[in-house]
């Protein structure tokens, strides 16, 4: 009739009992203050626009890559899509969050809450719930909203935890604080019976708006075993990735005295009370020692305040010190003012210069639309943030470039670079990218490569810290094929529409730092290939670069040099062919140039019949075949301008036979 465990039954209850300390999300200063367990009710309590949806979106991804581990959200205050975007920029994966991640809407009433979360478990294995949050669903309770049905429903909550085999979170709010006050056990909106159901019990504030940090504090452990009762951490929030790490400064994580305790807990409580009884007494002892005792005394108190309560600091001057004659003091005084001065004629400087710095928004790289290619044609319009972390979906596909020898096998290296996704930084475009008249919009953002090739002797290593010392880069990363980084710059509004005057000063600023950057990037319709990097580098403080250098194009005089004898310049006639063989390529797409032999050809044709006024005829023939590179064209031409001397000149001759071949291979071709 009633089940009483007694005697033998007892004790071998008691042995079978396994201590189980919970389970880790895997943030090191979180998982020492608290570990939540499956069966469990847990209540996160704070006032609004703390990070509570923030945080618990964190912490089921987390629980998902630590342990496996399935969620179901009921996100009351979030849009379903805008809840599923939240959870794959956290994965990183729209595949990756879906398997961990189930969103449920459209409830009724708080019966169909709780057969929904066995529904769940049943149809897809769920491991943790977060249902948030309680004020925005309490109207499913039906009835009074008064503390009666208000601890029911909780209880119902919480034994659906335990029929499930599932940990569940309910998100609540404050009661409303006044200024100063404390979020506690007892401040929720609603009832006291938050704090007597649950099972864990923590609070979430942020604790400081400029250095993006947020503070954890634990209310309750049913379990000692799981935590810190009165816990508290730092974490540091990443307003890009969504995600949170452990906090440089926190100097709040539990000492070793409040880690969690094994079954010797009294033995070890005794043992700890002696020991800080011995403590407190040295502490007294050394209170009353003399101001002039010496640095014993002092290191001791130093000791002694960092596992102590604060207590007033208030500065004394030292024993012993002396002071200055009245003869000395005048000058001295004279000296300080004058020093003060400086230094704040240097501090309104610092400011002015500070003030007009431009900062990047926290939201930059997730407004900045981008286009996703493969093999340049546009795909999909996307952010830049998702463009960059949807290359840890080619992982196996960037690693299998990775491996390929580019010297030894340059063919394959590019048909195995042809399998992955492209995007381009710097604009959204249509069609395909390889015509500048398919960009329909131009980023504020500049995307710079360094090649290995153009740096020897210098570390991939060495290159990175370099490459993140610079304050205006907000991105970095290995490239496709990791042999060398690029990095993402934000520019000014101003410059966006001359890419080549600023990437002309960011050239500058690497060159002293001794990097070379790629001239290739001076290409708004750019592609980068996407990559992925286990130590990228974000930074959502980066200033903005406002620098450009606009170089004037170099007019080169060569009297000597137009048309196939020095004293002889182009007839009308010949310039009137030179033209219609322009319009020609342009209308037609003609391709003169079918490799690197045929471009220098044709550059040193140009160069010789028309000097400076072919920079644009070679430019338009060029374009026509794709690797088009804006830089390395007017690198060639600039070459064979100078050096046209020390050269076998190509006159017009040469152009019109390629253009012939290039007729031909048309005709044949159709």
């Amino acid at each position: 009739m009633y089940n009483f465990i007694t005697n033998n039954d007892f004790i071998t209850s008691a042995k079978a009992y396994k201590s189980f300390d919970g389970y880790k999300c895997g943030l090191s200063s979180f998982d020492k203050i608290m570990r939540i367990d499956k069966q469990t009710l847990t209540t996160l309590v704070s006032t609004p626009c703390s990070g509570k949806s923030t945080f618990t979106n964190f912490y089921g991804y987390r629980m998902g890559v630590t342990h496996n581990w399935r969620t179901l959200y009921l996100a009351s205050e979030t849009a379903k899509n805008d809840q599923a975007q939240k959870l794959s920029t956290l994965y990183g994966s729209y595949t990756k969050a879906s398997e961990h991640s189930i969103i449920l809407e459209g409830l009724t009433n708080w019966d169909e809450l709780i057969q929904a979360i066995k529904a769940a478990k049943e149809a897809y294995n769920i491991d943790l719930v977060i249902v948030d949050n309680f004020t925005m669903l309490q109207h499913l309770i039906g009835g009074e909203i008064n503390t009666t049905n208000i601890g029911k429903a909780i209880s119902t909550l919480k034994q659906a935890a335990i029929d499930t085999d599932t940990a569940i979170i309910l998100v609540a709010h404050t009661t409303k604080l006044t200024e100063g006050q404390k979020v506690t056990a007892y401040s929720v909106n609603g009832s006291a019976n938050f704090f007597n159901i649950s099972d864990f019990m923590f609070s979430i504030e942020i604790s400081d708006h400029e250095a993006k940090e947020t503070t954890i504090n634990v209310l309750k452990l049913r379990d000692d075993a799981k935590g810190v009762m009165n816990g508290k951490c730092v974490l540091k929030y990443n307003t890009i990735t969504r995600k949170y790490t452990d906090s440089d400064t926190d100097s709040s994580t539990p000492s070793q005295h409040d880690t969690p305790k094994d079954i010797n807990k009294d033995i070890a409580t005794d043992v700890m009370k002696a020991i800080m009884e011995e403590e407190a007494k040295q502490a007294k002892q050394e209170d009353r020692q003399p101001a002039g005792n010496t640095t014993a005394a002092a290191q001791a108190a130093t000791d002694t305040a960092a596992n102590t309560p604060s207590r007033d600091n208030t500065s004394k001057q030292p024993a012993g010190t002396t002071k200055a004659a009245p003869a000395v003091k005048e000058e001295v005084t004279k000296e300080k003012a004058n020093t003060e001065e400086i230094k704040k004629e240097k501090q309104e400087v610092k400011e002015e210069k500070q003030e007009e710095k431009q900062h990047i928004t926290p939201d930059f790289l997730l407004n900045t639309k981008v286009s996703i290619m493969k093999r340049h044609n546009v795909l999909e319009i996307s952010s830049l943030y998702n463009a960059i972390i949807m290359g840890k979906e080619h992982k196996k596909e960037i690693e299998a470039v990775r491996r390929i020898d580019r010297q030894a096998n340059e063919s394959e290296y590019r048909r195995a670079k042809d399998n992955i996704l492209s995007f381009t930084p710097s604009c959204v475009c249509k069609g395909k990218t390889g015509k500048a008249e398919n960009v329909e919009h131009v980023n504020n953002l500049i995307a710079i490569d360094l090649d290995a090739k153009d740096n020897e002797g210098v570390t991939l290593e060495t290159m990175r810290t370099k490459i993140n010392s610079l304050p205006y880069v907000m991105y970095s990363s290995l490239s496709v094929g990791g042999k060398g980084m690029y990095a993402l710059i934000a520019i000014s509004e101003s410059n966006k529409n001359d890419f080549k005057a600023v990437f002309n000063a960011l050239n500058e600023d690497f060159k002293a730092l001794g990097l070379t950057l790629d001239g290739s990037c001076v290409n708004v319709n750019r592609e980068r290939y996407m990559s992925f990097d286990d130590n990228e580098y974000w930074n959502d403080k980066a200033e903005i670069y406002d620098k450009k250098i606009s170089i004037p194009t170099q007019v080169h005089t060569h009297p000597s040099k137009v048309g196939e004898n020095a004293n002889k310049p182009l007839t009308p006639r010949e310039k009137q062919k030179v033209n219609e063989i322009i319009e020609d390529i342009k209308a037609n797409k003609l391709q003169l140039s079918k490799n690197h032999k045929d471009t220098l050809g044709l550059a040193n044709c140009l160069a010789n019949i028309m000097g400076e006024e072919g920079r644009e005829l070679l430019h338009i023939i060029r374009q026509q075949r794709s690797g088009y590179d804006e830089f390395k064209i007017d690198k060639t031409f600039d070459e064979m301008l100078d050096k046209i001397d020390d050269n076998e000149r190509y006159g017009l001759g040469f152009l019109i036979s390629k253009y012939k071949e290039a007729k031909q291979g048309q005709t044949q071709a159709h």
